[in-house]
């Protein structure tokens, strides 16, 4: 006699092993198509225009049912549609009577994780009647400032390498428009791609844009990551001389202050914590850990 849990077979050993084999592989789809008909690996911005599930928590064993997507005013947003639960067929049951009430929920937790809808699963859950009352206000993939708004959003949450795409067909189609520079500019440099940075807005401040310090912010920084250093601090004084209203001056300082904390070379590290000192106080963070690294020059 072999136990598998409750489940008791009695043979020869042939025959046994046979069954065993059997009964095994049918416990193994079956568990197998519980724990992967729903994935969540998805993070929102992953699963945009597509029927997601996501956990209510672990102890709860009900799912919420909504479409993920892109509104240019709200940002992504998890429009919930309905409840569900899985049953040990692995059928899709949901909780309640369907209607058109839906909840619009903003999303930019990158934590969250989601779960696509398998197609087979759409007749379970009735998601074509759902599709009848699913209305959102989408984006416009060809209108420039759409494009933008969504590679904010997407820079606001990390996801740089996704914003990049979609802001470089922002610029190909307008590349004058609001805020593409800084975004496009900001999202190069979250890539380490300081090479583009610094073309970008080399020539974007000098055509469009030499009234906007964000952009010589941007700037300074990828000069300073690609050891231009003197370049640095020629668009640092070039933007104090152009820009009326700057903000957070000291954090470009700063940044020059530590490329040449990181060559070792004092007397310039020195000149720029003075520079950095004139533009913030003496608790700022710029200051506390400039101090740090004047000790460590001055070892």
């Amino acid at each position: 006699m072999v136990a598998l849990g409750n489940l008791y077979i009695w043979g020869n050993n042939q025959n046994m092993k046979k069954i065993i084999a059997v009964v095994l592989f049918f416990f193994s789809l079956h568990f197998y198509a519980q724990e992967n008909s729903l994935k969540f690996d998805k993070k929102f911005f992953e699963c945009e225009n597509q029927w997601v599930a996501l956990k209510m928590n672990d102890k709860d064993p009900t799912y919420m049912l909504g479409v993920i997507y892109f509104d240019p005013y709200k940002g992504y947003v998890f429009n919930t549609m309905n409840d569900f639960k899985i049953d040990e067929s692995n059928i899709f049951i949901p909780t309640e009577e369907q209607n058109s009430t839906n909840i619009i929920n903003v999303v930019s937790n990158v934590n969250l994780r989601f779960s696509t809808i398998p197609e087979a699963k759409y007749k379970e859950l009735n998601i074509d009647k759902l599709n009848e009352i699913f209305n959102t206000i989408r984006y416009d993939e060809n209108d420039a400032d759409d494009l933008i708004k969504k590679g904010y959003h997407l820079n606001h949450v990390g996801a740089s390498e996704v914003a990049i795409p979609i802001l470089e067909k922002a610029e190909k189609i307008n590349p004058k428009a609001n805020g593409l520079l800084f975004e496009l500019g900001y999202a190069y440099n979250a890539t380490k791609q300081y090479k583009k940075t610094i073309t970008l807005l080399h020539i974007g401040i000098s055509k469009f844009e030499r009234n906007n310090w964000l952009l010589y912010k941007e700037l300074i920084f990828a000069l300073v990551f690609e050891k231009q250093l003197d370049n640095a601090e020629e668009t640092f004084k070039n933007g104090l001389k152009n820009v009326k209203n700057k903000t957070n001056v000291a954090e470009s300082s700063y940044n020059i202050a530590y490329g040449y904390f990181t060559e070792k070379n004092k007397k310039k590290f020195e000149e720029w914590f003075s520079i950095t000192s004139q533009h913030s106080n003496n608790e700022s963070q710029y200051i506390k850990n400039l101090e740090l690294m004047k000790k460590e020059l001055n070892r």
